[in-house]
C-alpha cells in the first residue's frame, strides 16, 4: 500500500469573532495584455460544507444596549458534505453520526462520517469541512482501511456504530472514546499538531521520494480541505472530526445549532445540568432524574427538521476542569450597570468606507451618519471621508449640521460606486494632512468600514502608531460593521488602539438605537485583582466597559474561593464588581478552553520569542492555526524520519505562566512601536528559524546597516472618485483595462483593478496584481502587495527576487541587496540569474557619491566576490 500522508493546515478566527462571508464558486479571468495572458487564481471553490456554517456571535464585542435585546441570527443551512474524487465526482455519504457534549457556553461536536466509493479504482479525495466560528478543530481521524467486503451502496450490513449513552460518551476525551469503542473500519490514523514548517517540510520531502501525499490545506477562514489516500475501490470509508466551541450567549442563554444533511444522521446531545438549566432542543429529550445530564437525540429516518437547535440558561458563569494536577476555568465576565449617556465632541468626522465589500451595506452607513447628526445636537459641524484606496472629502472644510447638508449629502452619495480595495492606512494618513481638521483640539471619529486592511502599507499597527504621534487633535474612535469581511482582526485592534467602541453586526432595525450607542458611558476599568487565581487571560484588552458587554476571560485556580474583582469609575462614579468561580462541578472542556484561547493571545502578538511556547500548548491540546497544522503520518517512523516529536509535555504547560509572558511581550511592543524594518526583521527570523537561511548568512550584515527611512516609500498620489452608477461588468481587470485606455487617469484604473484584491485577498492575488501593476511602473503599489504575499508566505523565493528588482527600480539600493541576498542564499541554482543583476546593481551604488562609509566598504566587498563568482562560472556579465 502507498504511504499515506495528510497535511492539516487550517487558519482560525481568533475569540474576536467576525462573521465570515460564503465563498461562491468563480471563474478564471484572463485578460490578454501587451501579448500576456494575466490569470487571476479565483477563490477556492468550496464543493461542500457540512455542520454549523460560520456563525456571528457577539461575545467579546463590546455590545452596545441595542444588541443584548437582539435576536440572534441565524445562519442559512450549508450543503451536503462530501468527497469529491474528480471534476464533478464524488463519494457518496451515506450516513452521518453526530454526537455533541455541552458545558455551560462551550460545546463539543463529533461528526462521524460514513462514504462510499463507487469507482471500480483506487482515488484521492478532497474532504471539506466549515466550522462555526468561534470554534477549532480538536481531533481528525481517517480510516484508510475501509469495508471492502462484496458490498453495494444501500447495504445494510455496513453502517457507522450505533449512538451511545450519554453516560458512555460524556465526560471523555474524544482519543478515549474512539480507542474504546469496537470498529469494522479498522484503526484510524490521528492526526497531531506540528509546526507548520515541518508539516510543510515532510509533505515537500514525501513528493520527492515519489510517494503519494496528501495535503489538507486552508480554503477560508474556518474552512479546511483534506487530501485523502487512498481510498479503496467500490468499498466503504470513514472520517471523523471533531472540534470545540464558544457558544452565543444572549441574556444570560445559551445557543447550540447543527444543520443537517439530507443523508440517514443519527444525532445525540448531552448536556450537563449543573451548567445548563431550562434547556430546550427542537428534537427528543431524554432526561433520568436520577442523571446529572439531560439528553436530546434522534435515529435516522425519525426526523425531517433541516438543523437542530438547542438553547439552555446558564446557571455558572464560568466552566471549570482539571488537567493533571491543574485546575483550569473558562467563561465570561459581564458587570451590569445602569445605563447612562453624556454628550460628545462638537465636531465630529465619518470616514467612510466605498470599496467593494461595502456595496451592499453603503445605503445602511449613509443612513447611520444621517441618523447620529440628527440625534446628536451637541455636534455642530461634521465633514465625511470617502475612502477605498484612495480618499476624498465630502468638501473642503466644516459643513454646519443642518437638515439641508445632511440630505445634500444623501443626494451625492445616492447609488454611489464601491469599488476597489480597502485602505484604512491612507485614510489615518488623509486626515493626518487635512490643516482645518488639525486646527482642533477634539473631534470625534466614526469608522463605517465592512472590509479588511487590504491595500496600501502593509502594518496596520505603524500606521495607527504614526496617527497616535502625529495628530494634532485628540480624538475618540467608533468603528461600525456591517459587513461579512472573512477576518478583520486587524480592523478592532486599530479601534482598540483609541480604547473606543467597536459596534458589530449592525442591522437597519437597529439604527435608531446605533444613533446614540455612542453616547453610552462606560465604566473606565482602574484595577483587576485576583484571588485563588493565577494565568488569568482575557480575550480582549480590559480597559473600558460597556453596557451590556461580555468578555470571555480564562485562568488556573489556585485557592478557595477564586475571585475575579473589577475596579473602575462610571460617570465619575466608583464601583466594583466581583465574579466568583464556582468550583464545585468539574467538567472535560475547560482546559482545552484554556489553551486555545492562551494560543490565540499569544499567536496575535505575533512574537518569535513566543513560539516554543505556542508550539507546546497547541502539540499538547490538539490545537491547529498560524503556528501548527495537524499532520498524518503513516508510522511513527515516518515521524522519526523528519524529527517530528509527538510528545506532550504536560508539566511544561501546567508550569508556563501564560498571562506573564503576554504582558512582558506587550510592554515591549509599547516601547518598540512597530516599523517597516521590524516586519523585515520578523521576516528574515522567520527563514532563519526553520532552516530556510543558513546560521551563518549575509543577510543580517545588510539588514544591520539599513535604517528606517531606507524602507521608506513614497506613494503615488491617487484621486478618489465619487461618481454614482453600478457596474454590471464584474470582470475588473478588462473593465480596468478599458477605463484606462478612454481616460487616461491612473488612479481610476487602480480602484477598479484593486476590487481582484478586495474580492480575493490571497497570496496569488497579491503576486499576479503586483506583476501587473509594475509593468504600469507603479512601484510602490507593487511593493506593498508583494510584501503581503511575503508576510502570508515568507519562504515564497521568487517574490523576493521581485522585491529586490521593484527596490532597485526605486534607487532603493540598500533594501534591494537585502532581498537579492535573501533570493541567493535560498536558491542556489537562481545564481547564474541573480548574481549577474545583483553585481551590476552594487556597481551603481558605488558610483553614487553619498554612499555613507560604511556602507561602500561592505558593498565593495561584496561586488568583488560577486564578481569573481561571476567570471569563474562563466555567467552573462
Amino acid at each position: 500500500m502507498a504511504k499515506i500522508l495528510y497535511i492539516i493546515t487550517i487558519f482560525c478566527v481568533g475569540c474576536s469573532t467576525v462573521a465570515i462571508r460564503p465563498l461562491k464558486t468563480q471563474t478564471k479571468t484572463s485578460l490578454v495584455l501587451n501579448d500576456e495572458a494575466l490569470i487571476i487564481p479565483p477563490q477556492e471553490s468550496i464543493t461542500m460544507n457540512a455542520g454549523l456554517p460560520p456563525r456571528e456571535t457577539i461575545i467579546d464585542s463590546p455590545l452596545p444596549s441595542w444588541s443584548t435585546i437582539s435576536e440572534i441570527r441565524l445562519p442559512a443551512k450549508t450543503n451536503m458534505t462530501q468527497v469529491r474524487v474528480g471534476e464533478d465526482q464524488y463519494l457518496t455519504l451515506k450516513s452521518t453520526r453526530v454526537m455533541v457534549s455541552i458545558e455551560g457556553m462551550r460545546a463539543r461536536t463529533i461528526v462521524d462520517h460514513l462514504f462510499f466509493n463507487p469507482h471500480k479504482r483506487v482515488v484521492e479525495g478532497e474532504f471539506f469541512y466549515t466550522l462555526p466560528s468561534h470554534s477549532s478543530i480538536c481531533y481528525f481521524a481517517f480510516y484508510p482501511e475501509g469495508i471492502k467486503q462484496n458490498v453495494t451502496m444501500g447495504d445494510k450490513r455496513v453502517s457507522l456504530p450505533a449512538l451511545p449513552l450519554a453516560t458512555a460518551m460524556y465526560g471523555k476525551s474524544v482519543e478515549k472514546y474512539f480507542e474504546e469503542e469496537p470498529s469494522r473500519f479498522g484503526s484510524g490514523k490521528i492526526a497531531y499538531a506540528v509546526p507548520k514548517e515541518k508539516a510543510r517540510y515532510a509533505y515537500e520531502e514525501t513528493v520527492r521520494r515519489q510517494v503519494d501525499p496528501a495535503l489538507v490545506e486552508w480554503v477560508a477562514s474556518n474552512t479546511f480541505r483534506a487530501r485523502v489516500f487512498p481510498i479503496q475501490r467500490q468499498s466503504y470509508h470513514r472520517i471523523v472530526i471533531a472540534y470545540e466551541e464558544t457558544l452565543p450567549v444572549v441574556d444570560n442563554v445559551a445557543k447550540y445549532r447543527f444543520a443537517l444533511n439530507d443523508t440517514q444522521t443519527d444525532f445525540l446531545l448531552v448536556s450537563d445540568k449543573s451548567y445548563v438549566q431550562d434547556s430546550m432542543s427542537n428534537i427528543e429529550k431524554v432526561e433520568d432524574p436520577r442523571s446529572n445530564f439531560v439528553s436530546y437525540h434522534f435515529a435516522s429516518g425519525s426526523q425531517t427538521i433541516d438543523e437542530v437547535i438547542f438553547s439552555g440558561t446558564l446557571k455558572k458563569k464560568f466552566i471549570v476542569g482539571k488537567d493533571q494536577e491543574t485546575t483550569y476555568f473558562y467563561g465570561s465576565i459581564s458587570p451590569q450597570f445602569p445605563l447612562s449617556y453624556a454628550p460628545r465632541s462638537s465636531k465630529a468626522v465619518f470616514v467612510v468606507d466605498t470599496s467593494l465589500s461595502q456595496e451592499s451595506s453603503l445605503e445602511q452607513c449613509i443612513s447611520l451618519v444621517d441618523k447620529i447628526l440628527a440625534k446628536s445636537p451637541e455636534i455642530k459641524h461634521f465633514n465625511v471621508l470617502f475612502f477605498d484606496i484612495a480618499c476624498g472629502w465630502l468638501q473642503p472644510g466644516w459643513i454646519e449640521n443642518r437638515i439641508d447638508q445632511r440630505w445634500r449629502l444623501r443626494e451625492k452619495t445616492n447609488n454611489l460606486t464601491c469599488e476597489g480595495a480597502t485602505d484604512i492606512a491612507n485614510a489615518l494618513t488623509h486626515m493626518l494632512q487635512t490643516p482645518w481638521l488639525n486646527n482642533e483640539p477634539k473631534v470625534d471619529v466614526f469608522l463605517l468600514c465592512n472590509g479588511e486592511h487590504n491595500w496600501g502599507e502593509v502594518s496596520l499597527a505603524k500606521a495607527v502608531d504614526d496617527f497616535v504621534k502625529d495628530a494634532q487633535f485628540h480624538s475618540d474612535f467608533f468603528c461600525y460593521d456591517f459587513g461579512a469581511a472573512e477576518n478583520r482582526n486587524e480592523l478592532f485592534d486599530f479601534v482598540d488602539a483609541f480604547t473606543t467602541r467597536t459596534f458589530r453586526h449592525c442591522r437597519e432595525k437597529d439604527l435608531e438605537k446605533l444613533a446614540v450607542a455612542h453616547r453610552e458611558q462606560p465604566m473606565s476599568v482602574t484595577d483587576i485583582s485576583l484571588q485563588g487565581i493565577c494565568d488569568f487571560i482575557t480575550a480582549k484588552n480590559i480597559q473600558n466597559l460597556h453596557h451590556g458587554q461580555q468578555i470571555i476571560v480564562a485562568g488556573k485556580v489556585t485557592g478557595n474561593c477564586p475571585t475575579i474583582t473589577i475596579s473602575g469609575y462610571i460617570a465619575g462614579q466608583q464601583r466594583q464588581f466581583d465574579f466568583v468561580v464556582d468550583t464545585s462541578k468539574l467538567g472535560k472542556l475547560a482546559p482545552r478552553a484554556f489553551g486555545e484561547l492562551a494560543v490565540q493571545k499569544m499567536e496575535e502578538l505575533d512574537e518569535p520569542a513566543l513560539y516554543s511556547t505556542i508550539t507546546s500548548f497547541c502539540r499538547y491540546f490538539s490545537i491547529a492555526g498560524k503556528t501548527c497544522s495537524l499532520l498524518m503520518l503513516e508510522s511513527q517512523q515516518d515521524y522519526d524520519r523528519f524529527d517530528i516529536d509527538l510528545s506532550k509535555d504536560g508539566q511544561s504547560v501546567q508550569e508556563t505562566q501564560v498571562a506573564k509572558q503576554i504582558t512582558t511581550i506587550e510592554k515591549r511592543s509599547v516601547q518598540n512601536k512597530e516599523s517597516s524594518k521590524s516586519k523585515v526583521t520578523s521576516i528574515y527570523q522567520t527563514l532563519l528559524k526553520h532552516g530556510y537561511l543558513k546560521p551563518h548568512n549575509k543577510v543580517k550584515e545588510i539588514l544591520d546597516i539599513l535604517t528606517e527611512e531606507d524602507f521608506a516609500i513614497v506613494r503615488e498620489k491617487m484621486v478618489h472618485h465619487i461618481y454614482s452608477g453600478k457596474a454590471n461588468e464584474k470582470d475588473y481587470l478588462k473593465r480596468a483595462q478599458q477605463y484606462l485606455e478612454v481616460n487616461d487617469d491612473m488612479s481610476g484604473y487602480l480602484r477598479i483593478l484593486s476590487s481582484v484584491v478586495e474580492q480575493n485577498p490571497h497570496r496569488k492575488t497579491y503576486n499576479n496584481i503586483g506583476h501587473l501593476l509594475l509593468k504600469k511602473n507603479m512601484l510602490p503599489q507593487a511593493i506593498f502587495l508583494f510584501l503581503r504575499s511575503c508576510e502570508k508566505y515568507p519562504i515564497d523565493r521568487e517574490m523576493y527576487l521581485d522585491l529586490a528588482r521593484s527596490y532597485r527600480d526605486l534607487k532603493k539600493y540598500g533594501v534591494a541587496a537585502l532581498y537579492y541576498q535573501i533570493a541567493l542564499e535560498q536558491q542556489h541554482w537562481w545564481e547564474k540569474t541573480i548574481q549577474p543583476e545583483y553585481c551590476k546593481m552594487l556597481q551603481d551604488v558605488l558610483f553614487d557619491e553619498d554612499i555613507d562609509v560604511k556602507r561602500r566598504a561592505f558593498f565593495q566587498v561584496k561586488v568583488h566576490a560577486l564578481k569573481n563568482n561571476v567570471e569563474n562560472e562563466g555567467y552573462a556579465y
